[in-house]
């Protein structure tokens, strides 16, 4: 594996005022987006939280091919939805 094969994260953290940078290599299998997308909210979702709470993650992420945000990509959102 090369040094740059990795995926960078960043996370923000809006009750904290903290911002951090994670170069992820784990989330190379993932494909696109989505993938990505699903697997971090996966760790960061808090199921047993109102959807509502501040602690619930809110997850951008772009596709694999992106080359100039946001002209040419595909940005995803996932969150987990107050509506049942």
């Amino acid at each position: 594996m090369k040094s740059n094969d990795y995926i960078r994260v960043l996370n923000i953290d809006l009750t904290e005022n903290r911002i951090e940078v994670q170069n992820r290599e784990d989330l190379m299998p993932y494909l696109g987006g989505v993938g990505v997308a699903t697997k971090l909210f996966s760790e960061l979702v808090k199921p047993e939280r109102d959807p509502l709470d501040p602690e619930q993650p809110i997850i951008l992420a772009n596709g694999p091919l992106s080359t100039i945000f946001p002209v040419v990509t595909k940005v995803v959102a996932m969150f987990r939805s107050p509506l049942r």
